[in-house]
C-alpha cells in the first residue's frame, strides 16, 4: 500500500481490519509509522516517519481508490 509516497506492508489481518506498517520498519530503521484499514476507511495512528518518502515509481501505474482517512487511536471503537 502506498500513502503519501510512503510504502507500507501488511503486518496482520483480522476478519474486519488490516494493520499496515511502514515498509522501512526493520532492525536498522525503527520507523513506527502505521495505520489500520477497514473497508474503505483508514485510521492513522502514527505518520511520524524516521526517513524520507520511499515510493519512487510511476503513480499512473497504480490502482487508486478513494478512502476516508481519520487520525486517532486504533481501538477507540472497541467495547
Amino acid at each position: 500500500m502506498i500513502l503519501d509516497n510512503f510504502e507500507y506492508k501488511l503486518q496482520y489481518r483480522t476478519a474486519t481490519r488490516s494493520i499496515w506498517r511502514c515498509n522501512q520498519s526493520n532492525k536498522t530503521c525503527l520507523c513506527k509509522a502505521k495505520f489500520m484499514s477497514f473497508g474503505r476507511s483508514i485510521r492513522i495512528k502514527s505518520v511520524a516517519h524516521t526517513h524520507g518518502p520511499t515510493f519512487r515509481g510511476d503513480h499512473s501505474e497504480l490502482n487508486s481508490q478513494f478512502v476516508t482517512i481519520e487520525f486517532g487511536d486504533f481501538y477507540k471503537d472497541r467495547k
